[in-house]
C-alpha cells in the first residue's frame, strides 16, 4: 500500500533534519514516497535536503505559502493515502502500525487520525518534553460526524498531521483553500465533515507538533487573521444552513468560540473583537455569557453585547477586570 507524506518546506534548514529522520522510520512499516515542497526558502534548506535526504522527492515551487504547497504536492504524490506533515513536526515511529491494519482488513474508511502531543525541545540539551494539554481529543471508533461537527465549529479540531487521508476523498474536496492565512486545516476538516466521510481513529502513533519561539502558521497575530476566522465561521454557518446541519448545538458551539475571541483579543484587536462578540450572539442568542448577578441583570435588560461593551468601559476607568 502506497502512502504519500507531504511536507512543505520555507527556511527551516535547522528543523527539517529531524521531520525527515521522523519519516524513514515508516519504511519499517510501509513503503513511503515522502514529497517536500519548497516554497521559496533562501536559507539554504532545498540543498539541505537534495544533499542529506537522496530518498526524498524534492519539488520546488515559488513562494505561495504552505497551503499552496501541500496543494502542489498532492498533485505530485503517487500514494493512495496522504499524511500532511509540518516542516518542524515529527512523526512517531509507529505512526502507521494500526493505521495500516485497519486497511488491509479491507474496511473502507475516507480518513483515519490517531492521537497528537504538543513538544517543546531544551537549547541547550536539546531532549523533548511534552506540554500537558487540558484534554486529549476523544479517539471515537464510529465516525460521529455530528460531535466532530460541533467540536471543530466550537474551536476544538483534529490536526491535519494526526489523519492519514484517503486520497480521493482529499481530492473530492478541492485540497486547501490558498486564500486562507489562517485555519486552512480547519477549513479543510469542516469541508470533509460536510460530506459525511467514514472515520475511524486509532490509539497508537503519534504526530508531535512542535512549540517553539515565533510565530506559527495558526497564530491569530494580526486583525487580519482574526478578521479570516470570523469570515470562514459565517461561510460554515452558510454551509450548514445550506444542508439543514445548523443545530441549536451548532450554534451554541459557534457563539461560545466566538465570544471566546471577543474576550482574548479584545484589547488587542479591538473592530474585529467587537465584531466577534456581534457574531456570537447573532448565532446564538441564547448563549449565556458568564459574569455574576450585576452581569445576569444587564443581560436581561440590554442584551449581551451591549452588557459586554459595557464592561468592557468600565474595566478600562476601573483599570481592573468588571467581574460583578
Amino acid at each position: 500500500m502506497h502512502i504519500s507524506i507531504i511536507i512543505p518546506l520555507y527556511n527551516r534548514i535547522s528543523l527539517i533534519g529531524e521531520t525527515l529522520k521522523s519519516v524513514i522510520l515508516q519504511q519499517n512499516v510501509v513503503e513511503i514516497e515522502c514529497i517536500v515542497v519548497d516554497d521559496g526558502s533562501t536559507d539554504g534548506g532545498a540543498e539541505y535536503v537534495e544533499q542529506n535526504f537522496p530518498w526524498v522527492n524534492l519539488v520546488k515551487q515559488k513562494n505561495h505559502g504552505a497551503p499552496a504547497a501541500r496543494n502542489y504536492g498532492l498533485k505530485q504524490a503517487k500514494g493512495e493515502y496522504i499524511v500532511f506533515l509540518d516542516s518542524d513536526d515529527l512523526l512517531t515511529p509507529d505512526y502507521f502500525n494500526t493505521r495500516m491494519d485497519l486497511i488491509r482488513s479491507g474496511k473502507k474508511f475516507d480518513w483515519i487520525y490517531g492521537p497528537w502531543d504538543v513538544f517543546e525541545v531544551n537549547n541547550e540539551t536539546q531532549k523533548h518534553t511534552m506540554i500537558p494539554r487540558f484534554q486529549p481529543y476523544p479517539l471515537e471508533v464510529e465516525s460521529n460526524i455530528e460531535e466532530k461537527m460541533r467540536r471543530l465549529l466550537g474551536g476544538w479540531f483534529i490536526p491535519v498531521h494526526a489523519i492519514l487521508w484517503k486520497r480521493d476523498h482529499l481530492e473530492s474536496i478541492g485540497g486547501f483553500a490558498t486564500y486562507l492565512k489562517i485555519n486552512q486545516d480547519v477549513d479543510l476538516v469542516f469541508r470533509s465533515l460536510l460530506l459525511n466521510p467514514n472515520i475511524t481513529s486509532v490509539k497508537t502513533g503519534k504526530s508531535l507538533i512542535r512549540h517553539h519561539p515565533g510565530e506559527r502558521q495558526g497564530d491569530v497575530s494580526s486583525e487580519i487573521k482574526l478578521s479570516q476566522i470570523l469570515d470562514l465561521r459565517q461561510k460554515m454557518m452558510q454551509s450548514l444552513l445550506s444542508k439543514n446541519m445548523l443545530t441549536e448545538e451548532n450554534k451554541l458551539a459557534v457563539g461560545d468560540y466566538t465570544f471566546g475571541l471577543w474576550k482574548t483579543y479584545r484589547k488587542k484587536y479591538k473592530n474585529e473583537a467587537i465584531r466577534a462578540l456581534q457574531m456570537s450572539h447573532k448565532v446564538a442568542p441564547n448563549y449565556k455569557t458568564p459574569g455574576g448577578t450585576l452581569h445576569n441583570v444587564l443581560v436581561t435588560m440590554l442584551g449581551n453585547v451591549k452588557t459586554e461593551l459595557i464592561k468592557e468601559r468600565l474595566a478600562n476607568v476601573r483599570n481592573k477586570p468588571f467581574n460583578e
